[in-house]
């Protein structure tokens, strides 16, 4: 339904690029990109991974049902001809991580661009000294904070796990 309203705007509007922002999936097809007649750029897209056999065999039987209907779809979807023709017309294919720029397709690769979704790239944060090593004081604060839609595939439950075992160590080095 949106190509037929973008289709109908740009008969009054003549836009001249529409940009696929796909919230980094790189798997769905976009069909005002793959039909409307002007530049397209897509993305910034993600790789889609799977997750490791290690940490799906953690999840119940019905969990990983859902994984491997999830990878299957990714993997059928980039077969589907509007995701092609799109790909193939795209000026452009942003891509969030170095994991989607290894699944690009050799044929698209000249036209794959890293492009960060955080917000802010590494030339942004240079002001930070990163091989500053913290206080040698075991009384200082640790904080951290984890952002992220609350769903089983972004492994918040394995970041509590790992740092109740990061905390316990500490506790353990300090007595």
């Amino acid at each position: 339904k949106a190509y037929f309203v973008a289709k109908k705007l740009h008969k009054q509007v003549h836009f001249d690029i529409f940009h696929h922002v796909t919230y980094a999936n790189d798997w769905m097809a976009s069909y005002i990109g793959a039909l409307l007649p002007v530049a397209y750029v897509r993305g910034p897209g993600g790789a889609s991974p799977k997750i490791p056999k290690g940490f799906i065999d953690d999840y119940p039987l019905k969990d990983r049902f859902s994984e491997w209907f999830r990878s299957f779809g990714h993997l059928v979807s980039k077969c589907d001809p509007f995701y092609i023709i799109g790909q193939k017309k795209a000026k452009v294919i942003l891509l969030c991580n170095n994991e989607a720029l290894k699944t690009v397709s050799q044929k698209w690769k000249n036209k794959a661009q890293l492009f960060p979704v955080t917000g802010i790239s590494s030339k942004e944060l240079s002001f930070l000294d990163l091989n500053k090593k913290p206080k040698d004081n075991l009384n200082s604060k640790f904080s951290l904070v984890s952002a992220g839609k609350l769903m089983r595939i972004k492994g918040f439950d394995l970041a509590i796990r790992t740092f109740k075992m990061f905390n316990e160590n500490q506790n353990r080095q300090t007595r």
